[in-house]
């Protein structure tokens, strides 16, 4: 099923409403921006988020990234392109590692941890809860790199240095 709107409080509202699987959001919207619409439903959802806009300057697109867009499309674009990107997303989220609960049992060990159950997925990765092995009352998070991000020196590097920020947190 498809939904549109017209305007951005029209989209939050809608989104809200009807919980849809993922959302194709413009950045010129009517009256308020679609980068504030795209924060917005990222405060609340962790559903995948495609930006389709004809604002191809680099800031901007960081912009939609840092404000929780899982990917961003610039028109005019191509329709098999989108096609594959909306599939992929919709596959990622319905996929059996949204919820280490339906993870095998050899799937939720993970690097001497135990992941218990969700708490974000967004473009770069998963987070779970977590706790290390042979001890359930310490409780961490996971952070898991999205597979398709591992061949990215940048992203992997931007990754090592996050964990070496929050190594003795």
């Amino acid at each position: 099923e498809f939904v549109s709107a017209s305007s951005g409080r029209e989209a939050t509202e809608a989104f809200k409403r009807e919980k849809p699987d993922l959302v194709l959001l413009d950045l010129m919207l009517s009256d308020i921006s679609g980068m504030r619409v795209c924060q917005s439903i990222r405060s609340i959802s962790a559903v995948p988020i495609i930006i389709l806009s004809a604002l191809r300057d680099k800031k901007r697109i960081v912009e939609a990234y840092e404000r929780g867009a899982d990917d961003y499309i610039s028109k005019p674009f191509d329709a098999e392109e989108l096609q594959a990107k909306i599939r992929v997303h919709l596959e990622r989220t319905n996929a059996p590692h949204k919820t280490a609960e339906g993870l095998a049992d050899n799937q939720r060990h993970f690097g001497g941890f135990v992941l218990q159950k969700l708490i974000g997925h967004g473009s770069v990765g998963t987070v779970y809860s977590a706790h290390p092995e042979g001890r359930p009352e310490r409780q961490v998070a996971v952070k898991c790199l999205a597979p398709e991000l591992t061949r990215n020196q940048k992203y992997v590097t931007r990754f090592l240095r996050e964990a070496e920020y929050t190594r003795d947190v």
